[in-house]
């Protein structure tokens, strides 16, 4: 029958494309998520929402750029490579620090406290919409593709 082989077609091309659906996914959320991400050094805060730990009074006097700026930003390095980028040809996304202090801080030392530039564990909700949406939208088009 010429109509359940045309569907069947449709299928098998609706298929195909819905495996491209996580790589698409990761290629839409990432300017997004950096998005976010300088949103959190703009307002000196984790991607829970939580302020980061304010700078003690001897880094405030130490800095080199602006002393009463959020943490993490007097000279804005660190904010400016602070980024999430598609690897491309895969469903992943890398974060990177623009430079090794990121790092550091992500984690706390002996020296500094801890203030989380990335999500650690549970991602935020406004983290998981993002990507839920743009998933949402990509499974969308394939199966409006399969059945004009």
């Amino acid at each position: 029958d010429v109509c359940s082989s045309d569907l069947l077609e449709r299928l098998e091309r609706a298929l195909v494309e819905a495996q491209r659906v996580p790589q698409r996914t990761a290629q839409a959320v990432a300017p997004q998520i950096s998005k976010l991400v300088a949103q959190q050094y703009a307002r000196g805060m984790d991607p829970y929402r939580q302020p980061w730990r304010p700078i003690s009074p001897t880094t405030k006097r130490l800095r080199k750029g602006d002393k009463n700026a959020p943490p993490l930003t007097d000279l804005g390095k660190l904010r400016a490579g602070s980024f999430a980028m598609w690897k491309t040809g895969t469903n992943r996304i890398g974060l990177w620090w623009g430079r090794w202090q990121g790092w550091v801080h992500q984690r706390g030392d002996a020296k500094t406290p801890k203030r989380e530039i990335y999500p650690e564990g549970t991602l935020p909700a406004k983290w998981q919409e993002i990507i839920a949406t743009a998933w949402r939208r990509e499974a969308d088009r394939v199966l409006r593709e399969a059945f004009k």
